[in-house]
């Protein structure tokens, strides 16, 4: 049942977005993910220029995770992006880590510890029937 879940998950994902080489495009906003398990997402990426185009993003995201009972996760982690993805042909730095961990949990997501001693973020579905 839970597979199911996931796969109903990943198919609303595909048919609101399109894809953009190795990333996958929502509005304005570029996303690379990994199924980490069961209903559980991993964000691997996530590059936007514009603010609102982001939070329409996470909105979405979180929206259908809460539907279809999936975690997402992550790594706070800023990272620098390069001329063959920005507009301008520019290099520039993404948000600071703290601003993103802020993001998140703007967004329900929790800062933990995992097994690696890494900073992740977790954010459980919010329709009671969580994933631990």
């Amino acid at each position: 049942m839970l597979f199911r879940s996931f796969e109903k998950f990943w198919q609303e994902i595909l048919a609101n977005t399109s894809p953009c080489g190795k990333y996958i495009k929502h509005g304005e906003v570029l996303l690379r993910f990994k199924k980490k398990e069961e209903n559980i997402l991993k964000v691997r990426e996530i590059i936007s220029f514009d603010a609102m185009q982001s939070n329409k993003t996470m909105i979405f995201l979180t929206n259908l995770a809460d539907k279809h009972n999936v975690t997402i996760i992550g790594e706070p982690k800023s990272f620098i992006v390069g001329p063959t993805i920005t507009k301008d042909q520019t290099f520039r730095s993404g948000m600071t880590t703290e601003k993103i961990i802020k993001w998140y949990k703007y967004y329900g997501g929790e800062l933990q510890t995992d097994e690696d001693g890494k900073q992740i973020m977790i954010r459980r579905p919010k329709n009671g029937n969580q994933i631990n």
